[in-house]
């Protein structure tokens, strides 16, 4: 076998490379459309994004940015999943939050929401189309006031606990 071969999984099937940037779905990933499907779709608006983690002093600034997202309902004001990631986040990064938020959320029970708003980034893209797939209808919009505000309280209490 070459390196320009697939390399072959068991049962003879062939694995094609995916771009750490193209979204992963199916088996082995975390956003799988079937298992998503049979959760109920409960009348519920989303709003999801990541930020750069806010630095408790702007003097103060760590070597790499990391990045915080969060999915919180408008509804009803829950968080129901977040993540950190070092690296800028990928179309992967929110697929995998938003499977979290259905099929794990921290609070309330699993379900699928009817709306969801994300920020205008052309990152996230490739996945609107797999969340209609769910009945699940997007808007990209510019601000998330939900997020924005959650986020904005979250680095004023990091502030203060840092001059403390």
């Amino acid at each position: 076998m070459t390196a320009d071969q697939p390399r072959l999984r068991y049962r003879g099937r062939g694995t094609r490379p995916v771009a750490p940037d193209q979204l992963k779905l199916g088996k082995g990933a975390c956003f799988v459309k079937t298992h998503l499907k049979r959760l109920p779709q409960v009348e519920d608006v989303w709003e999801a994004d990541f930020q750069p983690y806010p630095e408790p002093e702007p003097r103060k600034r760590r070597r790499t940015v990391s990045w915080i997202g969060t999915v919180v309902s408008q509804t009803s004001y829950f968080i129901l999943a977040d993540d950190l990631v070092d690296l800028p986040p990928t179309v992967n990064d929110l697929a995998g939050m938003l499977a979290r938020a259905m099929r794990r959320p921290m609070e309330e029970r699993p379900h699928r929401p009817t709306r969801i708003l994300l920020r205008d980034n052309p990152l996230w893209h490739e996945l609107l189309p797999h969340l209609e797939e769910l009945r699940i209808e997007v808007i990209a919009q510019k601000e998330l006031p939900e997020l924005d505000a959650m986020i904005e309280e979250f680095a004023k209490d990091l502030k203060q606990k840092a001059q403390e």
